[in-house]
Order: C-alpha cells, then sequence, then structure tokens
C-alpha cells in the first residue's frame, strides 16, 4: 500500500431510510424505499380528474418544519454525530482537523432565474446565468457565514476556520472536495478530514422548481426522478497515519478524475457521454492494475431519461469487462439525493465492503450533474 493512499476510517449517514449509516445501507440491501406522499405539492390528474400528491424520499418525523439552511443543518448535525459515534473518536484530541461539505449548486434554480430573463430580454440560456436575479450568490454567502460553524458546535468539535470550507457544485463536485482534501493530507496540512455531502431535493423551493422544469416524477410525468435528501459523511486520513494509531481502516479512494462539458440538461443537446466516460477512463488509467477487477460500479442514474441515455451512450465507449459489471444505482433506494450522491455512494461501497456482501474488492463510483460536470473515483476494500 502506497504511503499516500488515503484511508477512510468513519462513516456517517441520514436518509429516508434510516438515521444512522448501518440502518439506511441495511435497508437499501433489502430492497426497501420509503416514498411518502407530501403535503405542500398535489399535481392535478386528468384521467382520475383530481388532484394527486407528489411522493418523495423524505425523513419523515425528523425534518419537517425545516426549510432552506435549517434543513440542511438538521440534516448535516445527525449525519456528522453517527460518524462520531461509529468512529468511537474524539476529534478534538487532533490539531488539525478539516470540515470539507459538498453542496447544491443550486442549477435547476439558476435555469429558472435565466428562463425569466429569457423571456423578458431574449437572451440565450447560459448555465452561471441567473445567479443575482434569484438572490442564489446571496444565499451561499449566507451558509457560508453559519453552516460549518452551527455543525461543529452542535457536535461539539473545534475546527479552525482556514479548514472549513464549502463546496456548492452538485452530484461530481464531491470529486473536487475529495480531491483537494486528498492534497492537503498528503502534504500534512490536515491530519483528519470529516468529508460530507448534504442536500435535499423536496426543499420546497428546490422541489417547486424540480416541477416547474419538468423533471420531477409525477402521474403525469413518469420520465422524471424522485427527489430525496440525506447527509452523508466520511472520515478520511493518510493511509500509513491511520496504520500508526490503529484506526479501523475501512477502505481507500484512488484515482479521481473531473471534467465539465458544455452539454447541459437544457441545452438543447443530447447527452452522447463523452465526458462522463472520459472521467471514467481516466479514472481506471490511474489504477495500478486499471481497473481490470472491477466487480460493482455505483452510478448517478435517477429515473430521468436524459441520465439513461447519457450512460447508455457512455458504455459504448467503455473497457468490455465493464460491461459485465454489478450496478448499483442509490436513487432507486433514495431517491435522487443531490449533492449528497456522492458520499452516499461511497458508504454504500464501504458497509458492503464490511458486511462481506460487495463480492468484490473493487468498486468505480461515477457522478453526472445536470450542468455537465462529471466526476468518478475508485473505491478499494482493504
Amino acid at each position: 500500500m502506497k504511503a499516500e493512499t488515503i484511508a477512510i476510517t468513519g462513516l456517517g449517514m441520514v436518509s429516508s431510510l434510516g438515521l444512522n449509516v448501518i440502518n439506511s445501507c441495511a435497508a437499501a440491501r433489502a430492497g426497501i424505499f420509503r416514498a411518502n406522499e407530501l403535503d405542500y405539492l398535489s399535481i392535478f390528474e386528468e384521467e382520475s380528474g383530481n388532484m394527486v400528491p407528489v411522493t418523495a424520499h423524505t425523513l419523515t418525523g425528523f425534518a419537517e418544519g425545516f426549510q432552506g439552511v435549517g434543513r440542511i443543518i438538521r440534516l448535516g448535525d445527525a449525519a456528522i454525530a453517527d460518524l462520531i459515534g461509529q468512529a468511537n473518536l474524539s476529534l478534538n484530541k487532533f490539531s488539525k482537523v478539516g470540515l470539507f461539505l459538498n453542496l447544491s449548486n443550486s442549477y435547476f434554480l439558476q435555469f429558472l432565474g435565466a428562463r425569466e430573463r429569457k423571456e423578458k430580454d431574449k437572451i440565450e440560456f447560459e448555465v452561471a446565468d441567473g445567479n443575482d436575479t434569484i438572490g442564489i450568490q446571496a444565499k451561499k454567502k449566507h451558509y457560508e457565514r453559519i453552516l460549518s460553524q452551527r455543525l461543529c458546535t452542535l457536535n461539539k468539535i473545534n475546527i479552525s476556520d482556514r479548514f472549513q470550507k464549502l463546496y456548492f457544485d452538485g452530484h461530481a463536485g464531491i470529486v473536487a472536495v475529495i480531491r483537494d482534501t486528498m492534497d492537503l493530507l498528503q502534504r500534512g496540512e490536515l491530519d483528519l478530514c470529516i468529508v460530507g455531502g448534504i442536500d435535499s431535493y423536496v426543499d420546497q423551493e428546490v422541489l417547486q422548481a424540480l416541477y416547474d422544469v419538468g423533471v420531477l416524477k409525477t402521474v403525469e410525468n413518469t420520465r422524471g426522478f424522485s427527489p430525496g435528501e440525506a447527509a452523508a459523511f466520511i472520515l478520511i486520513e493518510r493511509y500509513d497515519n491511520a496504520l500508526q494509531r490503529n484506526a479501523k481502516i475501512m477502505g481507500t479512494i484512488e484515482s479521481t478524475s473531473l471534467k465539465t462539458e458544455s452539454t447541459h440538461r437544457f441545452s438543447g443537446n443530447l447527452p452522447l457521454g463523452l465526458a462522463l466516460s472520459d472521467v471514467i477512463l481516466h479514472t481506471l488509467n490511474g489504477l495500478d492494475d486499471r481497473g481490470k477487477n472491477t466487480g460493482l460500479i455505483i452510478g448517478d442514474i435517477n429515473g430521468d431519461e436524459w441520465k439513461a441515455r447519457e450512460w447508455g451512450y457512455a458504455q459504448a465507449r467503455l473497457p468490455n469487462n465493464l460491461l459485465s459489471c454489478q450496478l448499483l444505482y442509490p436513487a432507486e433506494s433514495f431517491g435522487d439525493v443531490g449533492a449528497a450522491t456522492g458520499v452516499l455512494s461511497i458508504c454504500l461501497g464501504v458497509q458492503a465492503f464490511q458486511r462481506n456482501y460487495a463480492k468484490t474488492d473493487n468498486i468505480l463510483i461515477w457522478l453526472s450533474d445536470y450542468d455537465g460536470n462529471k466526476g468518478a473515483f475508485y473505491l478499494r476494500n482493504v
């Protein structure tokens, strides 16, 4: 094992399937899912002539009444508490601990803002449009002011401000988070880092946006996706440091890849899977065995036809050995959990290692964002 290899030494999660990582992953393994009717968004069904509630994968009895940053704090607090409890570790014993969080990129809200501008000013839509008109930049600054510090306070963790960072990069953004964290760990600037993803597609503002742009799965739109919400966290550190302190090493992360393409969900172009296949191939080429022993692929398919097309085209450019791998799509169990998808996928993979049902020691994880960002990385058992 290379000295600079990054080890996973802790997990934490809350989801629609459980308030801890063990129950959440076990329920997903058993094929359980909990899609609940929402009381704040109903759709008219032409066949019956009735208003039918939208269903979503929510944390029933846990997150009701919370919206916006309050809901994100509620989810994140419980997931970090789970991680600390599972790792049985006092983080305050370490002087250089980081907290890096991946959050929503607000793509659909940006699109709505840009569409309003287009209708008014007759301009073309670009992914970056709409930020100021709908207050997304102000929202980000608000999150930056309170989110990390609040999570630290609630869990009694002392983390320096310089080691707290938020990424507003959606699904694939977790690859940038992991990459930056790995660099800091390898240079010795951090001893440990809590890396997390938190998102809620059932927040009222976001849910309305999903419906307005036509991607929400409803009785009238079966090609959309089911929204979910989750917070998932991992504790990572250098492999050699973990060995030195006799930590339980649950898996390792290797060979990250990240790429952006101009084709996005509303660009009008077919998703040909070029960037997605590129990041997967780059990830495999960064491994000593070129990924020939890959046994499981955890992919970012959510039921939306656009993503299914992208994955279908991407597979045509991948090595033959990947085409016979087991496939796991977290959204089947949890709904689409947005920016939490990447870390949640790691938790699923690591728990499969720990419970001996993975049937492989080598997992490829890929992520696709609607804004054109694609990412991939590799997970190994030890």
